[in-house]
């Protein structure tokens, strides 16, 4: 749903601060009433006039003011929302384009018809071969039973051959699930095979008679497939039949392309795919299931050839389903080279004269087929770029043979590019005019909010992250003292700082890139996880994930977490800050150093102001002290900002000032905020701490956390 920009009358806006106006004005009009004026002379007069105007100016250019930030804040708020909704606002504006491509692949135009109109599209977000795609899905998806109704987990059979699945792991899932249904959430979730699977288990998806084909659409992923359904979870676990019961069992059922497509992609022996085949309706149909960012295949024998199956190319063959072979569009053999893996160690499994890769481009060469590409300009190899998407340098393979093998491949010349089609009364072409000025509209209201969040940010005498990065470039160019540099002028630049250069901080050299330390943390295998900390330098990745799960998971991870060799500190131990007491009193007990501090600079006491009076206490309590001399912002700048963007002091903030023997300059910068912008919560910090009152002339903090 589209959201318009919502710009709050001055009316409007007064009324909102109105009882603080009305107080204000009651207060002036009682001094000026209080002022005598029947006896008073002329002059006497003149100067009570002058005083008079003088104050109905200060009250009036003030009240301007506030109400001019109360309009400010408002705006700025509705351009939050508009940013919240930013992916719907932009599948709008796709929408048109792919509402129209349906349409004429509805009246049968073909792929490269639809092409001649790509130049006409500036990519927005998507591509238009994204949007080509995704109109021949919605196109497709009318063929099948879709659902995102996670409920339907409830009534499938046989859902134990999935690993932890039962009665009640599935009533746990469905309520965990419900709120992200028919919601863009992004979010995947993997899930695997149990490992003991006996055939009970296998016949009890096939009784699936009304749901076996109906594909859940959620965030559970299992092998590759984005989807589940019976049908699918029968195809990945068909192999633990023999080949005579499952012949029987297929003939009693009907498949579809998406099953076909996971056979395939999950390298189903081809004595079980023949009878699948021959149980499988419109085997030439699009794989809806099976697209993925490196290629779109058309049919199966494109996912064939994208696995380098050349059985299963021979076999589609036979029942006359061959790839996909357009010159000036895409090629199996385009398929098959941007699939090529890019690390040696994936060759280093197979046969270095004989294997897959091998044998699947020499059967397309046989077929003949080519490949879009040209002679690289420093005449080193092959450029491999076909038209639609993705690029590969005959360069990248050091396999002598394969990388002979890639110069050979005959390639495409020019002349079969798609000639691009002029903007006219098309179908089409209006489309994508009607998606340009959608674009350009939200451009226009991205541009006012832009404006909005510069005078609001210059309305409440902030800078914006551009002037930070400015100041922290500058200071950079003397590398003496950075962070202090920085932390003099605000702490919340230490930060910036830091973050920056984490971002760009490179792995160990000695560190182990697999997923192996990954699988073993979620395995809970947690004497095999210490040994291999205990001897290889984890990663920044992987030292995240062993905090999280520490925290979140199982606390007895300490033992790996403490057994670390050439530890890293974590990136964020923030994470603290919904983590019950019970929990730090547990890690407290099995020797957490509660004095870490993470990556950016940010200790357990910030977690703490965010979280309790409790956990400050519990801090107190077990004698860890209160730094306070770090760079970067602290704990009381931390709740300062917190009050401030609120509207109100923070809960935690008494505790917390008990724990201060001093202040520093960025607690008054921020105390010099609060008491311009929030003069009524002003008078109740000064209460709690009298020795919080910022000098005269004290200047208001320029910049702001991230947090906030």
């Amino acid at each position: 749903m589209k959201r318009k920009l919502l710009v709050i009358s001055c009316t409007t806006a007064c009324i909102v601060c109105g009882y603080y106006f009305y107080s204000f004005d009651k207060q002036e009009k009682a001094t000026l009433q209080s002022i005598p004026t029947p006896n008073t002379s002329l002059t006497s007069r003149n100067e009570m006039t002058e005083h008079q105007q003088t104050l109905e100016t200060s009250v009036s250019s003030e009240t301007a003011q506030q109400t001019k930030l109360v309009q400010l804040t408002s705006a700025h708020a509705q351009c939050q929302k508009r940013y919240q909704n930013f992916s719907e606002q932009v599948a709008d504006i796709h929408n048109v384009i792919i509402a129209a491509i349906e349409l004429e692949l509805q009246q049968g135009k073909t792929d490269r018809e639809l092409l001649a109109y790509r130049s006409q599209y500036k990519t927005f977000y998507d591509s238009y071969q994204d949007l080509l795609i995704e109109a021949k899905s919605n196109n497709e998806r009318k063929k099948y039973v879709i659902t995102q109704s996670s409920s339907i987990l409830k009534d499938w059979s046989g859902l134990s051959v999935i690993e932890g699945f039962n009665t009640d792991t599935i009533a746990a899932l469905v309520t965990a699930l419900k709120p992200l249904e028919n919601e863009n959430h992004g979010l995947g979730m993997t899930i695997s095979l149990a490992q003991d699977i006996n055939k009970a288990d296998i016949y009890a998806l096939l009784d699936n008679t009304d749901h076996f084909t109906t594909y859940l659409e959620s965030p559970l992923y299992i092998a590759d497939s984005a989807v589940l359904s019976p049908s699918i979870l029968f195809i990945l676990i068909a192999e633990k039949l023999n080949i005579e019961e499952y012949k029987q069992a297929v003939a009693l059922h009907s498949f579809t392309v998406n099953e076909v497509a996971i056979a395939i992609q999950n390298n189903m022996a081809t004595e079980y795919l023949t009878p699948l085949l021959e149980q499988t309706k419109s085997l030439a149909d699009f794989p809806l299931f099976a697209q993925n960012q490196l290629h779109n295949s058309k049919n199966l024998a494109d996912i064939a050839a994208a696995n380098f199956n050349v059985e299963a190319l021979t076999l589609l063959g036979q029942y006359g389903v061959k790839p996909i072979n357009e010159p000036g569009i895409l090629t199996a053999m385009d398929i098959a080279i941007l699939n090529l893996p890019r690390r040696d160690t994936e060759y280093n499994k197979f046969n270095l004269d004989t294997n897959k890769f091998l044998d699947t481009l020499n059967y397309l060469i046989f077929q003949g087929f080519k490949a879009h590409g040209s002679i690289s300009l420093d005449e080193t190899g092959i450029d491999f770029n076909p038209p639609s998407k993705g690029f590969f340098h005959s360069e990248m393979i050091s396999n002598a043979k394969l990388k002979s093998l890639l110069n050979r491949i005959p390639l495409i010349d020019n002349s079969f590019n798609i000639k691009q089609q002029e903007a006219d009364d098309s179908v089409i072409s209006l489309a994508i005019a009607k998606a340009k000025s959608k674009q350009m509209a939200m451009t226009q209201k991205s541009e006012q909010c832009t404006s909005v969040k510069q005078q609001l940010l210059a309305e409440q005498s902030f800078k914006g992250r551009d002037k930070a990065y400015d100041i922290i470039k500058e200071i950079e160019q003397d590398p003496t003292d950075v962070k202090q540099r920085l932390h003099d002028i605000d702490p919340v630049l230490v930060g910036l700082w830091q973050e920056h250069k984490l971002n760009f901080r490179p792995a160990p050299l000695n560190s182990d890139s697999s997923d192996t330390f990954e699988r073993l943390i979620a395995d809970g295998k947690i004497a095999q996880a210490r040994d291999y900390s205990a001897h290889t330098p984890l990663t920044l990745s992987q030292t995240d994930i062993l905090f999280r799960f520490m925290l979140r998971r199982n606390i007895d991870l300490l033992s790996v977490w403490k057994a670390r060799v050439s530890p890293l500190a974590p990136t964020d131990l923030m994470y603290f800050k919904n983590l019950p007491i019970e929990k730090w009193q547990g890690l407290l007990d099995q020797g957490f150093d509660f004095l870490l501090v993470d990556q950016l600079g940010r200790d357990v006491f910030m977690a703490a102001a965010l979280h309790s009076p409790q956990a400050l206490q519990f801090l107190v309590d077990n004698n860890f002290k209160l730094n306070v001399d770090k760079h970067g912002l602290d704990a009381l700048d931390t709740l300062l900002e917190a009050s401030y963007k609120n509207g109100q002091l923070h809960e935690n903030l008494p505790k917390l000032l008990s724990l201060y023997p001093k202040f520093r300059v960025s607690h008054y910068a921020r105390v010099a905020r609060i008491k311009k912008f929030l003069p009524k919560e002003y008078q109740q910090l000064i209460a709690m701490n009298k020795a919080l009152t910022p000098i005269a002339r004290t200047e208001l903090n320029k910049f702001r956390s991230r947090y906030f």
